[in-house]
């Protein structure tokens, strides 16, 4: 999937980090999650789809804590 932007988190250790990567794209529904199809370490959520909205700014919220939860289950490195 190509996104137009990212926004990372890490979590853990710097040598095995599990990451949560917001992305904006114009293609995939917002509020769709999944792994990253190289790494089961990695999660990307849409928070924006669209292209109805190019060239704006945008202020996104997120809960990064749930998010984790939801996409890696318990918090065991943070």
């Amino acid at each position: 999937m190509d996104s137009a932007a990212a926004v990372y988190a890490a979590f853990g250790s710097r040598l095995f980090p599990r990451v949560l990567k917001y992305v904006w794209s114009t293609s995939v529904p917002t509020g769709a999650s999944f792994r990253h199809p190289s790494s089961d370490r990695m999660a990307i959520i849409v928070v924006a789809s669209g292209v109805n909205e190019l060239g704006r700014w945008h202020a996104v919220s997120r809960n990064i804590v749930d998010d984790y939860r939801s996409v890696f289950g318990a918090i065991r490195e943070i």
